[in-house]
């Protein structure tokens, strides 16, 4: 498994049923509630945990970023506010690309990964936002 699905922070899931997003097919899932691949080698993942114990969208934001960059030696690219979260844009190695939106509310913690070629996940970043939209 390559390391940029890796946030240990994030692993506990809940039951979902993933969307049908064009151009993607399912994929095992691993420790995911659905993961997809598109033909470009773009790879798209969704978990949910409880928020428990209760944490902020910044402390998360923050956890993440600072794992990525200090960490894993990613770069990033864009930090983007979003209604109940945040876009995470990173430039990974070998011309290669993660991005992390995170919805945070009382209750749950939401994301949704992309990673793969760096142009492909530039691509469709605007079409997982718009559908981590549809998670509030």
């Amino acid at each position: 498994m390559r390391p940029y699905f890796a946030l240990a922070a994030l692993l506990m899931l809940a039951g979902s049923c993933p969307p049908k997003i064009e151009g993607f097919v399912a994929i095992d899932r691993a420790v995911y509630e659905w993961r997809q691949m598109s033909s470009q080698g773009v790879i798209v993942a969704y978990r949910e945990r409880p928020n428990d114990p209760e944490a902020s969208l910044e402390f998360w934001a923050e956890v993440t970023e600072k794992e990525l960059t200090l960490n894993r030696g990613y770069h990033l690219e864009s930090k983007t506010e979003i209604p109940q979260g945040r876009s995470l844009l990173f430039a990974a190695p070998e011309e290669r690309a993660y991005l992390l939106i995170l919805l945070v509310d009382a209750d749950w913690i939401r994301t949704l990964e992309a990673g793969g070629p760096r142009e492909g996940v530039r691509r469709e970043a605007a079409k997982l936002v718009e559908l981590m939209g549809q998670k509030r």
